[in-house]
């Protein structure tokens, strides 16, 4: 097998080594072009300094960096996979070669131009400098490549398609490749034409030649497949959508204030939501036909940056209408923002658009809700007596949410866990999930998290809005070290991942002992980065919620790395266990508090404390999933795999941990202190009480689902289901379910195998809920506890007219 499978590898090596090395020459003619621009007037005599610098020009440092690298990457690889035709190199070189010559030409009618418009690699009429002149090489050579790579791959596909391989013109028209290439040469298109909008000579002369490449394009493209021109619609479609996104989002209003931030926000998860919706089977669907419908999951990504980009485009311009009472206008950017929607699932929809459009409906209204209530919220300083209305307002919004969401969300995850329910492979007993099954349970997990995120974001921006500004602390800027430490958080993960590639690629055991060493380097990071102190009066709050997180840590690495998995606890494992909750601890005590807050009379803007905390608590779920894999052993039992089942324990955590402590947190320290610690306390329930209206009916239904997923499992895996039953139910208690934890952890829990692994999923998801309900008290306790203190000073606080320093 592996000797057959050789010539396979070493054909697919030499398929993509001469595309990729292109790509990265290219690239690197970009990058001396970026040493150039940093060594100015060191070596060579630097341009004056109020002339447009290489970061003036989007164009030449996204454009020339990624976008053309890229297209040209997929156009050779394109052609790579389509049958090779005599001298189709000459004649695509014989193509090159004029394209150069033409964009000499262009070069030399810039240098001609009387009155250009100079920049710092043309300082002068009729003179390039030192960059100028890498530059003019850098043009043609990018011009003549680009010709090269597209008249390779329209004379092979011509060819082909008159009958020597029209299948394998098809194979490459169906992925994912042009929609990628074609939506790198839209948006280079539009940035090179907001670059060259200055009416000179020779920005006109850039403006003929891209006019005359498009043109290039459209006729071979017309010429090589004609009646299959067809088969580039969607492809054009979203290359259109992704050029046009990038033109909307230059153009944007994009505002600092905190509604329209976190209505930004709401927008960007909503187009990762709808882009992982694409691969969720649907409802009313035939489920036979997921295959049929469901897009290439390569195309997914680049829907999901076309819509991030797109609606959150959209939402700030019809921000922008809505305070200058253009209601019209705005009405009409809310339109657009459903008609993107739309427009984009459709076109990666494969067939039966109009019956999955119709399925879509529930979660495109939700969509266009969370859209208008961040739009609504920048109505509310309007309101007359808005602090009046406001709990009110916030806790209806609350109720329209969760009754929309809901039962959307119920129904989407019901439908999962109907399909993921089924009998072990015949082959190899997993119960594991695989191939198209394993995809689209994990992007409906997926997709539920991220829209129940932007419902949160919705919800609090509305909230915050509706609390009326004035009665706030003034708050400013966020932690000063918070840039470096998500930094080096960010390259300490990424270095984890690499380890574990390399562990992939080759066997090293030794990497098992470095993975809890990865996982305690991120909270001694933090503690040397930002120090350790606490922030009155959230420091035992933050300690207590660090320390449940530990917990949860502690029940997720050991379970899902391996309990679960049919492996005992060994010495790397219980250091890596250890580690995580160390690292857990830390970052949820510096999220509560130092996130918020350098202390309690300094305190940060909300979306820069909250986005600082979820920072922190991502980095630190990131390093754990990484290092579980680091130190986990091959086997599995779960029906998800090791990643899908990491992922989605810290993301259920972070969404707890947020909208249970952070959001309280930053909400009590923007109270003034002179309202005192009881009402303050109660003042704060009083405002996030809307998020709890929000988030307890989903979260009772979640801790049900958990318990509901035991018994499921037993249905379906135990040898012996009534014995199982009847065990899982004495094991409810605290200290019972931990010592089948410890059995298990040391390899001494008895019984079939089916049998103990039901008995450790029960134990494991018995601990989540007990550990999510105390993470609740603890969020809670203060509002219960105090209900006899100051209240009447916090009811005044909510009232507008109040004096809030009485003396």
């Amino acid at each position: 097998m592996s000797v057959s499978s050789a010539p396979g590898r070493e054909r697919a090596v030499h398929r993509y080594r001469l595309p990729v090395l292109v790509g990265i020459i290219q690239f690197s003619g970009f990058m001396i072009l970026a040493v150039l621009w940093f060594t100015r007037g060191i070596w060579w005599a630097a341009p004056p300094v109020d002339l447009p610098g290489l970061f003036d020009f989007p164009s030449a440092y996204i454009g020339d960096s990624f976008l053309l690298p890229i297209a040209v990457v997929l156009m050779l690889l394109g052609a790579g996979h389509l049958p090779r035709v005599p001298r189709d190199r000459t004649v695509a070189a014989i193509f090159a070669v004029i394209a150069g010559l033409l964009a000499t030409g262009v070069q030399f009618l810039w240098l001609v131009d009387r009155h250009p418009k100079g920049n710092w690699t043309f300082p002068q009429p009729h003179q390039f400098n030192v960059a100028g002149i890498w530059h003019a090489v850098y043009f043609v050579g990018t011009a003549a490549v680009l010709m090269l790579a597209l008249v390779l791959f329209a004379y092979r596909a011509s060819v082909a398609l008159r009958g020597v391989g029209p299948n394998a013109v098809i194979a490459v028209l169906s992925g994912a490749g042009p929609s990628v290439a074609l939506s790198c040469l839209f948006i280079y298109i539009v940035l090179v034409t907001r670059d060259s909008s200055i009416s000179t000579f020779a920005s006109r002369t850039s403006l003929i030649s891209l006019g005359l490449a498009v043109a290039v394009f459209i006729v071979l493209a017309l010429v090589v497949l004609r009646r299959s021109i067809r088969m580039l619609g969607s492809h054009m479609i979203l290359a259109i959508s992704a050029a046009t996104a990038v033109t909307v989002a230059i153009d944007a209003p994009w505002s600092g204030d905190r509604t329209q931030i976190l209505g930004e926000v709401s927008s960007g998860l909503v187009g990762v939501g709808i882009a992982l919706l694409t691969l969720v089977p649907g409802r009313a669907l035939d489920a036979d036909s997921y295959l049929m419908y469901r897009p290439n999951p390569v195309q997914v990504p680049l829907v999901g940056f076309v819509l991030v980009a797109l609606l959150p485009s959209l939402w700030a311009h019809a921000s922008a209408d809505i305070l200058n009472s253009r209601w019209l206008q705005a009405a009409l950017w809310v339109l657009a923002y459903l008609v993107a929607i739309v427009v984009l699932c459709g076109a990666v929809v494969r067939c039966f658009r109009l019956p999955w459009m119709r399925q879509a409906v529930d979660i495109t209204v939700v969509s266009l809700l969370f859209c208008v209530i961040s739009l609504a919220a920048l109505t509310v300083p309007r309101w007359r007596q808005a602090s009046d209305a406001a709990p009110f307002s916030s806790l209806l919004v609350a109720i329209v949410i969760s009754s929309l969401l809901f039962p959307i969300l119920k129904i989407r995850m019901h439908i999962e866990i109907r399909d993921e329910q089924g009998p072990p492979d015949e082959d190899t007993g997993s119960f594991g999930l695989a191939g198209a099954t394993k995809l689209s349970a994990t992007a409906t997990v997926g997709m539920l998290l991220v829209f129940g995120l932007a419902g949160v974001v919705s919800l609090l921006d509305f909230t915050l809005a509706a609390a009326i500004d004035r009665k706030y602390v003034t708050d400013s800027g966020m932690m000063p070290q918070a840039g470096s430490l998500l930094v080096a958080g960010a390259g300490l993960a990424l270095l984890a991942v690499v380890l574990l590639w390399f562990s992939s690629c080759w066997s090293v055991s030794i990497l098992r002992f470095v993975a809890p060493v990865l996982a305690v380097a991120w909270p001694i990071l933090s503690i040397i980065v930002v120090g350790i102190h606490g922030v009155d009066p959230v420091t035992l709050v933050a300690a207590a919620g660090g320390s449940l997180l530990a917990l949860w840590s502690a029940n997720t690495m050991i379970n899902n790395v391996g309990t679960l998995r049919g492996t005992r606890v060994d010495g790397p494992l219980w250091a890596c266990v250890a580690a995580v909750a160390v690292s857990s601890l830390v970052s949820g005590f510096f999220a509560a508090s130092v996130a918020l807050a350098a202390d309690s009379a300094h305190v940060y803007t909300w979306f820069a404390g909250i986005s600082t905390a979820v920072g922190i608590l991502a980095v630190n779920g990131a390093i754990a999933v990484v290092v579980g894999h680091l130190v986990t052993s091959e086997r599995g039992g779960t029906r998800h795999g090791l990643t899908h089942n990491l992922v989605q324990d810290w993301i259920l955590a972070l969404l707890l941990y947020v909208i249970v402590l952070v959001i309280p947190a930053t909400t009590l320290l923007h109270l003034p202190s002179s309202l005192g610690i009881w009402a303050r306390f109660v003042a704060t329930f009083a405002i996030v009480g809307p998020f709890l209206t929000y988030f307890l009916r989903p979260y009772k239904w979640q801790l049900e689902t958990n318990l509901g997923h035991v018994y499921r499992e037993i249905e379906s895996r135990s040898e012996i289901k009534s014995v199982t039953r009847k065990t899982v139910d004495y094991e409810r208690g605290l200290l019972r379910r931990n010592r089948v934890i410890v059995q298990a952890a040391s390899g001494k829990l008895g019984g079939p195998h089916q049998h103990r692994f039901l008995r450790i999923l029960n134990a494991h998801v018995r601990n989540q809920n007990a550990i999510s309900n105390a993470l609740l008290v603890v969020s809670l306790v203060g509002f219960l506890v105090l209900l006899g203190g100051q209240t009447t000073a916090a009811l005044a606080y909510l009232r507008r007219d109040q004096d809030l320093n009485p003396s």
